[in-house]
């Protein structure tokens, strides 16, 4: 019966150089790629065992070995070649991944620290041995180890994690504050997940900026809550920062300075502009120079006025660059009131008003020689009051204190504006200095002065008339 095939499946008789009697029997070709497979992985007493009783062509065997030990030479020396390249790139980035001045750390999936550059040991005080690890976690402060846990369990390799101002505390136990910068790394299956930290020591940064904004407090503190109108003016005449101050002198806020240079000077009385000019004038003609301060009124919006003491002196960088003028409006309305009093009692009688004996010499002494060049006269009167003492002695001190206050103030009234009624003791008056071209006027004036004496003095205890 003729040999049949089955779909798929050859028979015995279909392979060349076979026993079609033995169905186990190996073509002389697929032996021989047996053979050379054995060879080239190193099986010699597999390829001898193939080829023993077999008539293989030992030529051709030798050529296919001599070939595939080129290609294996070729092969050995393009990975050697590839390794020393590698080697070198390794080198490489090692070099630049310690002399980066970020601390940067390799942390593999279960925390621990694989790798750290020298500045990250210099930061964390980490030892140079792979005998000592690290988990990284504990390096960050307790408070903040949450949002770190929770940022390496979400890390994406195409989602870098930032995380800012951490408190990190070093292997010698000093805390410091840095950024945290966390990105996942390429890798295989074998080595495992690998992330990236970078760690930039912002410790200085904060604490300068703690220190910038508690200085900017202290000043806002002292500035704002002062009674003082301070600001800073640019050299560009316009103004850089204004006190809150400001509005109980003028009414405006601090904002309608800064919007509005000219908005000062025209709240400055108009009798005091002339100052003002002549002060701004000193400034200019002496950028560095402070000139002396000056005393203003200034009108309110409400149409009071106030007394200020202006200040001001020049601000430079710290290059030596000229930034403008720092100034300083004081409130002396008081002041301004207390000095006027002190000068008025200074030169008044307390009790009845009138100008006491020092102000009456000073007039006096500038009486005389007006009175000289201009060819006029001048009249002086003394006045005395008799037995005021006993006015006092029987009625008591408050009812003689309210007679010498209605003496003094009946005088007043019967001469002119530039005549001077004086006391110059405690019952004495003298009245000076009149001057007038008419004799007839002079003779009249102490008799108007009698008539006005004689009208009745009343108090409560009594009533006193003058002869």
């Amino acid at each position: 019966m003729p040999a049949t095939k089955a779909s798929g499946v050859s028979t015995a008789g279909d392979q060349p150089g076979t026993d079609a009697g033995n169905p186990f029997e190996i073509p002389d070709e697929e032996l021989r790629t047996r053979a050379l497979l054995a060879l080239r992985q190193g099986r010699f007493d597999l390829a001898e065992k193939l080829l023993v009783g077999k008539d293989v062509d030992q030529a051709a065997l030798v050529e296919s070995l001599r070939i595939y030990q080129a290609e294996l030479e070729i092969q050995n020396e393009e990975l050697q070649r590839s390794h020393h390249q590698t080697q070198i790139a390794l080198n490489r980035f090692m070099a630049f991944f310690d002399s980066l001045p970020v601390a940067e750390l390799v942390v593999d999936g279960q925390g621990l620290v694989k790798e750290a550059n020298e500045e990250a040991r210099r930061l964390f005080g980490l030892r140079d041995t792979v005998y000592h690890q690290y988990f990284f976690i504990r390096l960050i402060e307790e408070r903040d180890r949450g949002p770190a846990i929770h940022a390496l369990a979400h890390l994406r390799p195409e989602e870098p994690i930032d995380l800012h101002e951490l408190k990190f505390r070093a292997k010698t136990n000093e805390v410091f504050i840095g950024d945290l910068h966390m990105a996942a790394l390429p890798t295989d299956e074998d080595e495992g997940r690998r992330v990236l930290c970078a760690v930039v020591d912002r410790t200085e940064a904060v604490l300068q900026r703690e220190a910038l904004r508690e200085s900017r407090e202290r000043y806002r503190i002292i500035a704002e809550f002062s009674s003082d109108w301070e600001y800073w003016i640019g050299p560009d005449a316009r103004y850089r920062y204004v006190s809150p101050a400001c509005a109980h002198l003028t009414g405006y806020p601090s904002a309608a300075f800064v919007a509005d240079a000219e908005l000062f000077g025209r709240l400055i009385h108009p009798d005091d502009r002339h100052l003002w000019e002549h002060h701004l004038r000193a400034h200019l003609a002496d950028e560095s120079g402070s000139a002396a301060p000056i005393e203003l009124r200034i009108r309110h919006l409400d149409g009071h006025e106030y007394w200020i003491e202006h200040s001001c002196t020049p601000v430079f960088g710290e290059s030596g660059n000229f930034l403008g003028r720092r100034g300083v409006n004081r409130d002396i309305t008081e002041l301004k009131r207390s000095r006027e009093q002190l000068r008025f009692l200074a030169q008044h009688d307390a009790l009845t008003g009138l100008p006491n004996r020092s102000l009456f010499r000073q007039r006096l002494e500038e009486a005389i020689p007006r009175t000289i060049r201009r060819g006029s006269e001048m009249a002086l009167l003394f006045l005395d009051l008799d037995r005021f003492k006993i006015v006092n002695d029987t009625l008591g001190h408050p009812v003689g204190d309210v007679l010498l206050k209605q003496v003094a103030a009946r005088l007043a009234q019967g001469v002119r504006a530039n005549d001077t009624v004086a006391r110059l003791g405690a019952t004495s008056s003298s009245s000076s200095p009149r001057t007038s071209r008419s004799r007839t006027m002079r003779r009249s004036w102490p008799d108007a002065c009698s008539i006005s004496l004689r009208r009745p003095s009343m108090s409560r205890a009594a009533s006193f008339f003058s002869a």
